[in-house]
């Protein structure tokens, strides 16, 4: 069995904007975190990390551009430069840079089954996306660091979207992409996307297809299923799930299967809002967000992940966070528990396979 407990502590100082051409701002902010992965009922040894941040935002006065950058102190390691974005608006198009963190996102762009996604999360490394409007397509241009390069264009009429990505690594001989469209009627959306991953052999597309529905203000439904050729580097299976929302709680359940790695996976989960002011469901535990809240909020999941062959891992996860100070010390702590199963004569890889990652918490 396994059980990790994590608790961070955030004290966040904001300072008055001094009015310039560029109007700055300035926020500090101090974390610690105390982390201990054992199986001795989280009595054992902590890991704890200390780290200072001094966030400088900047915007113009005619808001054709904004920039924010974090200066991190960790432990004994010096002053690295952390977070950072950049944006440039202008009439015809918009720039971004970003990068210096591992949580956070700008925003994804592609295909709703995630066939080809151009991913819009934080990475240590830059990123670079230029967007722009041509004719009615909605187009974006992204570059990564390790030289990633997508193009990728959706335009949308009535109740109908179609879009394409395409993917090129810079040493790759092929190129990969997606074809995707979408339809947004009164009691159903749908998606549908194709894939191929441009290599010259055969069986190297997929193909899927995915609902959802708002029965009610507050459940919602959905479902997606794939079919994925052998040579394809996706999976063939299907996915349902719903939630349902009242208030400032909110019950999820979901049902993942994968026939192509031949396993299983049901979730179920609830999260306390804590306050609609709060942010939403989504981000109450995200590093870069729970100190935006006002009221106290937790969530609770179990899940269990199963292979064909009977090996298992269930796994209970807790977390929550609460403003001990409101608007200056906040407090984020996480609790999971996991135990594995082999249910018969396997490989002990095979049961690692389904250990959850510690953060992987929904």
């Amino acid at each position: 069995m396994r059980k990790s407990l994590a608790l961070a502590l955030a004290l966040v100082f904001a300072f008055a904007s001094v009015s310039f051409a560029a109007t700055p701002t300035f926020n500090a902010e101090f974390s610690a975190t105390a982390r201990h992965d054992g199986d001795d009922r989280f009595f054992g040894q902590y890991d704890i990390t200390k780290a200072l941040n001094l966030t400088v935002g900047l915007k113009s006065e005619q808001e054709n551009w904004d920039a924010t950058f974090s200066l991190t102190g960790k432990d004994t390691l010096g002053v690295t430069l952390g977070r950072y974005t950049v944006n440039v608006n202008e009439d015809a198009f918009k720039f971004t840079a970003w990068g210096g963190a591992t949580s956070g996102s700008i925003g994804n762009l592609g295909d709703a089954l995630g066939f080809l996604t151009v991913g819009g999360a934080y990475a240590q490394a830059p990123k670079f996306r230029l967007t722009t409007n041509l004719g009615g397509v909605d187009a974006a241009l992204q570059v990564n660091h390790n030289s990633d390069f997508y193009a990728n264009g959706k335009m949308g009429f009535d109740q109908f979207t179609l879009g394409a990505t395409v993917y090129r690594k810079l040493d790759a001989e092929y190129n990969r992409f997606a074809v995707y469209g979408g339809a947004s009627l009164d009691v159903v959306n749908v998606d549908a996307a194709f894939y191929s991953n441009g290599e010259q052999k055969k069986d190297n597309t997929a193909i899927g297809v995915k609902a959802s529905s708002a029965i009610t203000e507050q459940l919602n439904v959905y479902g997606q299923y794939v079919s994925a050729a052998a040579n394809s580097g996706k999976s063939t299976g299907y996915k349902l799930g719903g939630t349902f929302t009242e208030g400032v709680i909110q019950a999820a359940a979901e049902y993942n299967r994968d026939d192509t790695a031949k396993k299983s996976e049901a979730e179920v989960s609830v999260v306390y809002r804590g306050s609609e002011d709060n942010v939403a469901f989504d981000d109450l535990f995200e590093d870069d967000e729970y100190f935006n809240n006002v009221a106290p909020a937790f969530g609770a999941s179990y899940s269990v992940s199963s292979a064909d062959s009977g090996a298992s891992v269930s796994t209970i996860a807790v977390q929550g966070t609460a403003p001990v100070v409101p608007g200056q010390f906040w407090i984020l702590g996480s609790i999971e528990s996991s135990s594995a199963s082999s249910g018969g004569s396997v490989d002990v890889d095979e049961i690692d396979e389904f250990l959850p990652a510690e953060d992987n918490f929904k």
